[in-house]
């Protein structure tokens, strides 16, 4: 059993290209820092929702012909303000 544990391992670390990963950390000074869930939940359901925002301008101005394009913009910094 010890040697499919190891041969898995090296084959992650094949697959996953670690150590090509980890030189590439250290040349660019990076880190990785341990996030909250909840924290990491919220910044997702954040862009998320300026995703859907944006496509959704750019559905109104697709349906408007891009005519009242000002509008739109003016409409979209007033719900921003709410």
């Amino acid at each position: 059993m010890d040697k499919l544990g190891e041969e898995l391992w090296q084959l992650g670390q094949l697959v996953t290209k670690y150590s090509e990963i980890t030189s590439k950390y250290r040349s660019y000074n990076a880190r990785v820092d341990t996030n909250d869930g909840r924290s990491l939940q919220g910044q997702i359901v954040d862009n998320v929702g300026r995703l859907l925002k944006k496509r959704l301008d750019a559905v109104k101005v697709r349906f408007m012909g891009g005519s009242r394009v000002d509008d739109l913009n003016t409409l979209s910094r007033n719900e921003a303000n709410l």
